[in-house]
Order: structure tokens, then C-alpha cells, then sequence
């Protein structure tokens, strides 16, 4: 966003990471570098931590286990063997050495199933918004509604465009 409102000359062209750090010049001036390190360095220490969190209480949840990190472990085990299983899987696939090919193929596939499962997803939280009994009051007004729909809708199609165009390659 900083190149495309900030720098004169349009778009800087990115083909590697440093070029995304130079890419913030036009906003932070020398300290682009540091802007863009602090930045990298949030979202890996929020990922790491985040996602198998909330993928362990996904799954306890949706199983009816035990889940939360304010219970102690004999009152959530399952929980907690998951979330350590997710931190230990993570950790080791990283240490994998010369396997940046693995996580090409590993991020690859986890942005194709959720695009594909967005839609689904977005379907049934409209459907929620939409329901009065349970929202009463705080249902979604009629042209919000009407939004989320369309949106569930384009979001379908691009996932079809697409879905045709790699089976078609």
C-alpha cells in the first residue's frame, strides 16, 4: 500500500524479500528496514503463537473436549496435546533442512483450501446474521444483507473461474 500511494514513479516491483522492506521507503525514509523487520518479526511471533491456539480450540471445540489455556492440564488434556502436537509439527517442518520446496507445496495448498472453504464459511455466517430469531434486533439491516449475499456470491464464481482454469492447465 505505502508504494502505491507514497512513491511517485507507481508500483516497485518485488521479487524478494529485501525488495519489500525498500519497498516502504517512500513511507519510512531509512527506517524502512526496521519498519518492515518489526513488522515481519510481529506477524511470525503472532503466528506462531495464534494459529495453533486457535486451531486447538477449534478442534476441542468442535470434538465437545475440554478447552482453554486458563484450564490446567488435567482438566484439558486434549487440548494441550494438541497445541504443543501443532508447535512441535510447525517447529520440526521448518528444520527440515533444504525443504523450501515443502513449504512452497505446504503454503500452496493451505491458501487453495481456504479459498475454497471461504465461501462455505461466509454462506453460513450470513445465514447467522440473517437469522432473527437468533439476533432479534441485532439481525443484519436489509442492504448489508444483501451485500454479504453478493459477496458470498462473486466469491463462488471467482472460486469456480478458478477451480475451471486449473483443471482446464
Amino acid at each position: 500500500a505505502a508504494t502505491l500511494f507514497f512513491n511517485k514513479t507507481g508500483p516497485v516491483p518485488v521479487s524478494s524479500i529485501e525488495d519489500i522492506g525498500r519497498s516502504l521507503s517512500p513511507l519510512a525514509g531509512k527506517y524502512a528496514g526496521y519498519l518492515f523487520a518489526v513488522g515481519l518479526f510481529n506477524a511470525s511471533i503472532f503466528g506462531a503463537a495464534i494459529l495453533p491456539l486457535s486451531t486447538a480450540f477449534a478442534i476441542c471445540e468442535g470434538m465437545g473436549w475440554e478447552r482453554g489455556i486458563n484450564k490446567t492440564y488435567e482438566e484439558a488434556p486434549l487440548f494441550y496435546w494438541i497445541f504443543t502436537s501443532l508447535i512441535v509439527l510447525g517447529s520440526a517442518i521448518v528444520l527440515i533442512p533444504g525443504a523450501s520446496s515443502l513449504y512452497l507445496l505446504i503454503m500452496r495448498v493451505s491458501q487453495v483450501a481456504q479459498g475454497l472453504i471461504l465461501p462455505i464459511f461466509l454462506y453460513y455466517l450470513v445465514k447467522l446474521g440473517d437469522n432473527k430469531i437468533l439476533l432479534g434486533e441485532n439481525v443484519n439491516p436489509r442492504w448489508l444483507s444483501r451485500i454479504s449475499w453478493a459477496s458470498v456470491i462473486l466469491l463462488s464464481l471467482v472460486n469456480l473461474c478458478f477451480l475451471g482454469m486449473a483443471i482446464l492447465e
